[in-house]
């Protein structure tokens, strides 16, 4: 069971029925006999027993039935059920609880449209277009932090849209939705450096790395997007080595947040040192790569002695690189030794489909008419900074969506 419909009235039975038809894992509950639902002594002895096993309860009644047999057991938004209440005709649905973290929004909305009802939210980031930061992280796939001991304090200022800075070090799918829907009082930037931090009242920062001088509230998002490459003397002893290389992270203002897995060579894969940093590392996956795999792989620091033993001219940088698909190191090999013969390397690079930086899309443009273009197509013309059309073939009209600033030129004159 996911969600528990409570039903006041058999006279709504057919909307219970309805909504149990489209959410899986859905159970009635009533008072009165009827088939296909659980019959119960009272209201307030099945909240007792299920708030706690569900993600969500759906009253179908009067909102102060609802109220009053909830309000016993509301303890926190991360840990409480989403709370919906659906009017007895069905023209109403109302988000109650945990609406943004516990879903309660989301599920309002789609129950509004199985019942072709109207959804009623009242949480303000929602009624302004506004992004939902305390979910944002968990769409996305992204560690959430914040420089503040209440993190409702930053999401205030926000939807109270006070100056806003946001940085995007990185590229997914989560920055790009944040570069196409960015709210008027946000700032875009790429680059730290290029922030007057005077200037904002909140900074959100997309971001492998930690600005630890930043004096305003800040909201990190972490993405998943580093990966930790691991080289070791045979046997070596794993006893502080996690920590070691966590303090060096820290130091060159990289999170831990966002080391997505280990990686070493194959004559490594059976050293307790691997096992002890993943399960530092909280059980990330340990890539395990062939010398063949790793030997064309350009690094920054080859060592003789790692190559007589291993034909790979580093063990730390090749697999690290290769796990982030080529990516580039930001943090070159570093060596340790926390005791005699027990001496490792690591080093961190960065997911290549991750870094900011120059590339191409083609576009289709599908039957030549603008309104039939795709909506991943338009995406993409409107964060262009060039576009070149076939001007021969396709209408200009497709480019009428270019953002301001963009260069849009018509290859119809252009040689290949």
């Amino acid at each position: 069971m996911k969600n528990a419909i409570i039903l006041t009235s058999e006279s709504s039975l057919q909307i219970a029925r309805t909504i149990q038809s489209e959410l899986e894992k859905t159970v009635i509950f009533t008072k009165a006999d009827i088939e296909g639902t659980i019959q119960i002594s009272s209201i307030s002895s099945c909240i007792s027993d299920v708030f706690y096993k569900v993600e969500s309860i759906l009253f179908i009644g009067a909102m102060g039935i609802c109220v009053r047999s909830i309000a016993p057991y509301i303890k926190d938004k991360h840990t409480d059920p989403a709370i919906v209440n659906i009017d007895s005709t069905g023209k109403y649905v109302i988000s109650v609880l945990s609406g943004h973290v516990g879903g309660a929004n989301d599920l309002t909305q789609r129950i509004a449209h199985i019942l072709g009802a109207e959804a009623i939210i009242t949480t303000q980031s929602d009624n302004t277009n506004l992004w939902a930061l305390d979910t944002l992280g968990k769409k996305y796939g992204w560690t959430t932090a914040s420089n503040t001991a209440d993190f409702n304090k930053p999401l205030t200022t926000f939807v109270n849209k006070k100056t806003t800075a946001l940085l995007l070090d990185i590229n997914d799918e989560g920055t790009q939705y944040l570069e196409r829907t960015v709210p008027e009082h946000v700032k875009l930037y790429y680059n730290y450096k290029d922030i007057n931090l005077s200037e904002f009242q909140l900074l959100i920062a997309v971001t492998p790395y930690l600005y630890s001088q930043t004096d305003i509230q800040t909201i990190y998002y972490h993405p998943k997007v580093l990966h930790l490459g691991v080289g070791c003397r045979k046997e070596c002893n794993p006893i502080g080595i996690s920590e070691y290389i966590a303090e060096a992270l820290n130091k060159n203002n990289i999170t831990i947040a966002s080391i997505k897995d280990i990686s070493s060579i194959d004559i490594k894969k059976d050293e307790p040192l691997l096992k002890v940093l993943q399960s530092h590392f909280k059980n990330i996956p340990v890539n395990i790569y062939t010398a063949n795999e790793l030997r064309d792989i350009e690094v920054a620091n080859p060592s003789k002695k790692v190559e007589e033993v291993t034909t790979v001219a580093g063990v730390a940088e090749s697999s690290a690189i290769k796990s982030a698909g080529g990516g580039s190191l930001i943090l070159e090999k570093q060596k340790g030794k926390l005791s005699d013969g027990n001496d490792f390397t690591f080093a961190i690079a960065i997911d290549r489909k991750a870094i900011r930086q120059g590339h191409i899309e083609i576009v289709g443009a599908g039957p030549g008419d603008p309104d039939l273009i795709s909506v991943k197509g338009r995406h993409f013309l409107e964060a262009a900074d060039l576009i070149l059309y076939a001007g021969s073939l396709v209408p200009v009209e497709l480019t009428y969506c270019a953002k301001q600033g963009a260069t849009v030129r018509s290859s119809a004159s252009m040689d290949l």
